[in-house]
């Protein structure tokens, strides 16, 4: 599982979160949809003709839930270093969020809440949460490798 994948230049961090391709989660959807409307089938052909309307109804719930996979296929958290300033980009659904920070003011913080770890920026008292798409499990592998690119970012710079 790769969730972090790294410009060329090591100015940008992208996390995408592991989801199954189109072609993969289309296939999977109409290998459901066959396996449920045969079984359906198979218990009408012996009497068992009731069982129709539930397979409906289960279709339903499984179109559903593909829609909402297929509209956060595209979800990602975007980190980029330009001079001084870290930019987080974080699309989530439709919603795309942009926040800037200072580089050489930001913190990198893990605050538990409701019994899991959530990663956030600090910055002027205002707190920012990061890291959306990384598993509770390496949430601090997460922040070591993150503080790691900053303080490499930040030694690259003129004058420093």
């Amino acid at each position: 599982m790769n969730f972090l994948q790294y410009s060329s230049d090591k100015k940008k961090l992208t996390i995408k979160p592991n989801s199954l391709t189109a072609t993969s989660r289309n296939f999977f959807f109409l290998l459901l949809v066959f396996l449920v409307i045969s079984i359906a089938i198979s218990f009408s052909i012996i009497g068992a003709w009731l069982i129709i309307p539930f397979s409906i109804i289960e279709l339903s719930f499984i179109i559903f839930a593909f829609k909402w996979l297929k509209s956060h296929s595209t979800d990602f958290e975007e980190f980029i270093i330009n001079n001084d300033v870290i930019s987080v980009r974080q699309k989530v659904g439709k919603v795309v969020n942009n926040t800037n920070f200072n580089l050489h003011w930001v913190k990198l913080l893990t605050v538990k809440k409701s019994h899991k770890n959530r990663v956030y920026f600090s910055e002027s008292g205002k707190m920012h949460h990061v890291a959306l798409f990384i598993p509770e499990y390496m949430s601090n592998s997460f922040v070591k490798e993150l503080n790691f690119w900053i303080g490499f970012n930040k030694s690259n710079f003129i004058g420093h």
